[in-house]
C-alpha cells in the first residue's frame, strides 16, 4: 500500500504532511529506525500535529530517500506557494496537490 504525504518547504525546514495520526507516527518510527534527525513542526509556538521537520539538505535527503523507499509518496501541500512547486524535490518525484 502506497501511503502519501504533503510537502511544503521553505529555506529552512521542510515539512512532510501526513494525513493521519496514524501515517505522522509511522512516518517518525520508520525515520528514527534508520536514526534520520526530524522534529515536530511549529508554527507560531505551538505544534502543528501529523507534520514532521526534516530540515532542508541532505538531511531532506536522506529522510526522503527512507520514506520513497518504504512506499510513501509526495504531493504538494495546496499552500506551498505554485512558483515553488516542481515535478521533483530534492530528486524525488513530487505530485502537484489535489
Amino acid at each position: 500500500m502506497t501511503h502519501r504525504l504533503q510537502v511544503t518547504t521553505s529555506p529552512r525546514s521542510t515539512w512532510l504532511w501526513a494525513a493521519t495520526d496514524a501515517d505522522a507516527a509511522e512516518v517518525r518510527a520508520l525515520l528514527n529506525a534508520g536514526a534520520h534527525f526530524w522534529v515536530p513542526a511549529y508554527r507560531h509556538g505551538r505544534e502543528v500535529a501529523r507534520v514532521t521537520d526534516v530540515e532542508i539538505g541532505a538531511t531532506a535527503l536522506e529522510a526522503l530517500e527512507a520514506l520513497t523507499g518504504a512506499g510513501w509518496s509526495l504531493r504538494w501541500h495546496p499552500n506551498q506557494h505554485p512558483l515553488n512547486q516542481r515535478d521533483t524535490l530534492l530528486g524525488f518525484p513530487v505530485a502537484p496537490p489535489e
